[in-house]
């Protein structure tokens, strides 16, 4: 019996539930760049409705975006973006629903 689809991903950052068929998913890409350069904590936001929202754009450059992992489901083929937060006494990993229509190419401001 094959294993079921996996719930839909948010379309905005969400929590990974305790349920999720992470077993489904693979790896395809990462969004980090190189592991000895501090990432910029940089959102960019120019509609004020902040990253988790389902209309945020997805600015590969910003946060958390530059923190992501590029996951499919074998199953179905959607892709995801996860990354863990790292808040100040937990780590909980995330996700959102990969939307091409989304993506943005913004340069970081200095």
């Amino acid at each position: 019996m094959p294993a079921p689809a996996p719930t839909n991903p948010s379309p905005g950052c969400t929590r990974i539930s305790a349920g999720f068929p992470e077993q489904q998913m693979r790896v395809v890409g990462t969004l980090a760049g190189a592991p000895y350069i501090e990432a910029t904590y940089a959102e960019y936001d120019p509609a004020t409705v902040g990253y988790w929202s389902a209309h945020a754009s997805i600015a590969l450059r910003h946060f958390p975006y530059n923190r992501c992992n590029v996951l499919q489901c074998i199953e179905c083929g959607r892709a995801c973006l996860t990354y863990d937060e790292a808040g100040g006494y937990y780590v909980e990993p995330r996700i959102r629903a990969l939307d091409p229509e989304l993506i943005v190419d913004a340069a970081i401001d200095n």
